[in-house]
């Protein structure tokens, strides 16, 4: 027992104050909560859709796309200008050629297997099987709460 009671003072709690429901159903701590992080989001919101931001994303997107762009003109390229030149010069030293698909696609080479054949059977496998599913695969909506029908 407390000193204070037993002496005839008053008793102190290290009890936290009850979190009463305001007007709307919720506790003063859910409102404090919910109004720190709504400014948080709205912060958060205004610096991810500033102006340096959508130039940062423009610059990272043209930064990641030019070399991914200059492998792809590559891929079309004979062998001899891709290491004499760079992708850039397409337009100065023009030349394509679809023999470097042909060559991964089709070898018969044991060092460079056929490709080709593996891509086949990876659409032999997955066409069926995005078709027909198995029966312990397939998608079944789950029920809401408090949507169900009640057991």
């Amino acid at each position: 027992m407390d000193a204070g009671v037993a002496g005839g003072g008053i008793a102190r709690s290290s009890v936290a104050p009850a979190d009463l429901p305001m007007k709307d159903g919720r506790g003063e701590i859910e409102v404090a909560e919910e109004a720190e992080l709504g400014s948080k989001t709205k912060r958060v919101k205004r610096r991810l859709t500033s102006r340096g931001a959508t130039v940062a994303a423009l610059i990272i997107a043209v930064v990641w796309t030019i070399p991914t762009f200059g492998l792809f003109i590559s891929s079309f390229r004979p062998a001899e200008l891709i290491l004499n030149t760079g992708w850039w010069t397409i337009f100065q030293n023009p030349g394509f050629t679809l023999d470097n698909y042909r060559d991964v696609l089709l070898s018969p080479s044991q060092s460079s297997p056929q490709l080709g054949a593996y891509f086949v059977n990876s659409l032999f496998i997955a066409i069926p099987s995005t078709i027909f599913p198995s029966p312990s695969r397939r998608w079944r909506p789950t029920p809401s709460p408090g949507c169900g029908s009640s057991g």
